[in-house]
């Protein structure tokens, strides 16, 4: 599992989201924990303080002084303990509440996808929040039952 978050993150970090410019730098650090691994472009900040019930945050650099958001990628792992949740149950009750946390909440993308052996979903969704127009793009699944969410969050 520790390969496959690595592998969404390069693809969330290196591809061009949002009308932004694709990250070139290939420096890197890492952050590994007992059930995964990250790399991440070495101008970014990583938050493990575990606020607002994250495992860590990533934050971009601001591109300058106007910039007033810091886009970030975070990963919140949710252990049902004894309960069994499917992916479908865990995508519908997300998809489902994104219009209480969000005005203005749309979905652009809900699909289905494989890879390394991982099923997973993707959402590329938007919404407002603190008078914020934000894009949010979401990879997510199960496994050992446990939830997985991994956001990109763009403005």
């Amino acid at each position: 599992m520790k390969n496959q978050i690595l592998g969404f993150l390069f693809i969330l970090l290196q591809c061009s989201l949002f009308g932004q410019a694709p990250i070139v730098d290939t420096i890197t650090l890492s952050f590994e924990q007992e059930t995964y691994r990250i790399q991440y472009p070495h101008f970014w900040t990583i938050d493990t303080s575990h606020q607002m019930a994250t495992e860590f945050i990533l934050y971009s650099p601001q591109r300058d002084t106007a910039d007033l958001f810091k886009e970030n990628i975070n990963l919140i792992i949710q252990d049902f303990g004894e309960n069994t949740v499917s992916l479908d149950e865990y995508v519908y009750g997300t998809s489902n509440s994104l219009a209480n946390y969000f005005k203005n909440s749309k979905m652009f993308l809900s699909e289905r996808k494989k890879a390394n052996n991982l099923t997973y979903h993707q959402l590329i969704y938007q919404g407002t929040m603190n008078n914020r127009d934000l894009k949010f793009e979401q990879y997510l699944w199960i496994q050992n039952n446990k939830a997985y969410v991994l956001t990109l969050t763009c403005e």
